[in-house]
């Protein structure tokens, strides 16, 4: 039994050979190469964008932080009922009386 570089040596070697003799194998590891590095820059693109976006949502809460500062607050408002909602007899409908 030969030691584990020997084994793997021996798998590379012949998954060369095979590529070697089907030349469609090897386009097929080409466009998946093709397609994972397509891939990763889209990827790369939408998070450049998502970047770009949060910066600018920062800064606009950021200006909407500091504009609210400047503005009054409210005083507190205080609701007095001054007499209570009560029905009376002519406000019943037909199906209460």
């Amino acid at each position: 039994m030969g030691s584990g570089s020997e084994e793997v040596g021996k798998v590379a070697a012949g998954a060369i050979d095979a590529m070697r003799t089907q030349p469609l194998a090897i386009a097929l590891v080409i466009i998946n190469a093709m397609f994972l590095a397509l891939g990763m820059w889209l990827l790369s693109r939408i998070n450049d964008q998502y970047e770009k976006s949060a910066i600018r949502r920062d800064g606009m809460l950021t200006e909407m932080a500091k504009t609210c500062a400047q503005c009054p607050r409210p005083t507190r408002m205080v609701v007095v009922q001054t007499e209570p909602n009560r029905r009376k007899p002519d406000d019943l409908s037909i199906d209460e009386r």
